[in-house]
């Protein structure tokens, strides 16, 4: 199928933005469609990455751990970013992974900062569930990290934290 080696790089897009559209409503097929969407991952093409990160965050438990398992795993910081944003598409379904993601805002050095931004739109995304000492951390990177770009993103996620706490 399009998931598996297709060399249309708009094929692999497609099927995996369809999964991620049609989301819980597949999760019985999930198990057939969570290895390929792991490898699609690692896809050259950012936005077929970003297609499969999104169907991982939308087909239940099972894909979420695959995803999060990514994080410790992988060595591309492309893929692990791809993972992060798997869990933040899950939200609150997502909290038992608070601590793989809390763990890579401690990667150091200007070329994890997305790797870091990465980390803390997932846990803006997973929201209050991930704990209060979570929007402590974040606040610390919002005035802290090197990378603006860290900086930003914990901005946002702050006020994603203030939104669901109002």
């Amino acid at each position: 199928g399009c998931l598996h080696g297709d060399p249309d790089v708009k094929g692999r897009r497609a099927a995996a933005a369809a999964l991620a559209k049609l989301g819980q409503g597949v999760s019985g097929h999930a198990p057939r469609a969570i290895p390929r969407l792991l490898r699609l991952l690692n896809d050259p093409d950012p936005l077929c990455g970003a297609d499969a990160a999104m169907a991982l965050g939308c087909l239940g438990p099972e894909a979420l751990k695959a995803a999060a398992e990514l994080l410790e795993e992988s060595m591309e910081a492309h893929v692990q970013s791809r993972a992060c944003l798997a869990l933040g598409e899950a939200g609150p379904e997502a909290a038992a992974f608070v601590p793989q993601l809390l763990s890579l805002l401690g990667a150091e050095g200007a070329q994890k900062g997305h790797l870091r931004a990465s980390a803390i739109q997932a846990l803006g995304g997973i929201g209050l569930a991930g704990g209060i000492e979570t929007c402590s951390l974040i606040s610390y990177c919002c005035t802290q990290d090197p990378e603006g770009s860290v900086r930003e993103a914990a901005c946002v996620a702050l006020g994603l934290f203030a939104e669901a706490a109002a």
